[in-house]
């Protein structure tokens, strides 16, 4: 349970990782698509706008140096050159718009260019002349739109490119913190039941059976939680039962001890009463008195026992420390055991 959960979120961590990558990509080169574009389109117009203005210059040149009149092929050529530029020209998408700047010029162009173009067989150089200035005007026009459209182009593109890289990064930063909540919440699901689940055992080193572990999980740490309750009940079961085992042993002790005990202790201050006062004598019958009195107090003591303490008679052998096992306060593991020079009383 514990495994899904950890790979369901992990998984879905790299998953959105993954995509996110694959978004960015795509994104990127679209971008990159477009830059090829406006590049290619920019490129397009500028060259249709220099070749038209190159073809009238040639034609212009062969008129002033009397070669189309020698050569009418070469006239022809160059008027073809000038057709090619206007075709290149009306084939991009700013000189066909229907209220665009540069359609409107185009269009002029292309009045004023049959003019142009018939200026050798003209009925005076005035009207070639005219024609030739209006159409270098409208092309000098003509490229500074189009120089203005490529600026306008890029600087979109430009626009575009910002905003996206903004947005990734932005994405990228929010993928990043919610990945670092999901992991300390991952991280605390796992580490909040650990740590219960250490502070338990150190409970039951103790010997406190009484504790308990409170997981509310359905998984391997509720499993854990639910093994460790029951153990300790089972340990706090088998607890009770020494306890009151050992209780009926002492009822029974007492029974048994205290009537023996009592008559000792009769038998005691009669022979002490038939000493006639000897100090040697009185001294030992003191002595008998106290051994007698501490077997009662032990007996005594075996009723009020709160839980097991053993400490170290002998080397290899253990006895029940009845002083702490009587005592409210903390008791140390049976291995945990003072030395027998330290506890073991004198037999």
């Amino acid at each position: 349970m514990l495994r899904r959960k950890l790979l369901a979120r992990i998984g879905l961590l790299i998953s959105a990782f993954v995509c996110g990558a694959v978004v960015a990509v795509v994104l990127l080169q679209r971008v990159v698509h477009e830059i090829d574009r406006v590049n290619e389109d920019t490129a397009r117009l500028t060259d249709g706008v220099n070749e038209l203005a190159a073809s009238i210059t040639a034609l212009e040149a062969q008129r002033l140096t009397g070669s189309a009149a020698v050569e009418p092929t070469a006239e022809l050529f160059a008027a073809s050159a000038v057709d090619g530029a206007m075709d290149k020209l009306a084939s991009h998408p700013v000189t066909q718009g229907p209220n665009g700047e540069a359609a409107e010029v185009f269009i002029r162009i292309s009045s004023v260019l049959p003019a142009f173009t018939r200026g050798q067989h003209a009925a005076s150089d005035a009207e070639a002349l005219a024609s030739s200035i209006a159409l270098r005007g409208e092309v000098r026009t003509l490229g500074q739109i189009t120089s203005r459209y490529a600026a306008a182009e890029r600087e979109a593109l430009g626009r575009h490119f910002r905003m996206l890289v903004l947005g990734l990064t932005l994405a990228a930063i929010v993928m990043v913190n919610a990945s670092v909540i999901v992991l300390l919440h991952t991280a605390y699901m796992i580490l909040r039941p650990v740590d219960q689940l250490v502070a338990a055992s150190r409970e039951l080193a103790l010997e406190r059976f009484d504790h308990r572990v409170q997981i509310d999980q359905e998984d391997e740490f509720g499993e854990l939680a639910h093994a460790y309750n029951q153990l300790a009940e089972q340990l706090e079961a088998n607890e009770q039962r020494k306890m009151e085992t050992l209780r009926q042993v002492a009822v029974a002790l007492n029974h048994d001890l205290n009537n023996t005990l009592a008559a000792i202790e009769l038998e005691l201050r009669l022979a002490d009463l038939q000493t006639g006062g000897d100090p040697k004598l009185a001294e030992r019958f003191t002595r008998m008195h106290k051994s007698v009195a501490r077997v009662a107090k032990a007996v005594r003591s075996l009723a009020e026992v709160r839980r097991i303490v053993l400490t170290e008679y002998m080397p290899g052998q253990l006895m029940l420390d009845l002083e702490r096992s009587v005592s409210d306060g903390d008791a140390p593991a049976a291995t945990d055991v003072p030395s027998a020079a330290q506890e073991a009383p004198h037999p």
